[in-house]
């Protein structure tokens, strides 16, 4: 069985949509997603992720650098050209996420104003 992780980031650059020289010439995209560790973190990491066929060809369509989608999958590899491993995220689900919005106009806000009662504040209304 194999274990699934879940990434959240953003897409830093537009995602390009190939085919595989096989018979079904199977499309496929190789995304990078910038992420972040922990809450809140300042430090980052890039993850190679590789989406094959029809969510490939809807990713391609609908998204874009900046975009921020969830990515569930597994870890795969191959051995390059200088015989070195090289791993990806092998995705299994694809979540899109909407930017985050930026306010265009603020609401006037007019606070409410509470009038206290007359109070004694020097303690001469307490009982010792």
């Amino acid at each position: 069985m194999l274990n699934n992780l879940t990434l959240s980031g953003v897409l830093i650059k537009d995602p390009e949509l190939r085919a595989y020289r096989n018979e079904e010439n199977t499309p496929y995209t190789f995304v990078t997603l910038l992420t972040t560790k922990g809450h809140r973190s300042q430090k980052t990491t890039l993850v190679p992720v590789r989406i094959v066929d029809k969510p490939a060809e809807a990713f391609c369509e609908h998204k874009k650098k900046g975009d921020r989608v969830d990515i569930t999958g597994y870890v795969d590899g191959y051995v390059d050209d200088n015989n070195r491993l090289k791993t990806f995220i092998h995705a299994t689900h694809v979540e899109y996420r909407e930017k985050k919005k930026t306010p265009t106009e603020y609401e006037e806000f007019e606070p409410e104003v509470y009038e206290w009662p007359d109070q004694n504040l020097d303690g001469s209304d307490i009982d010792y």
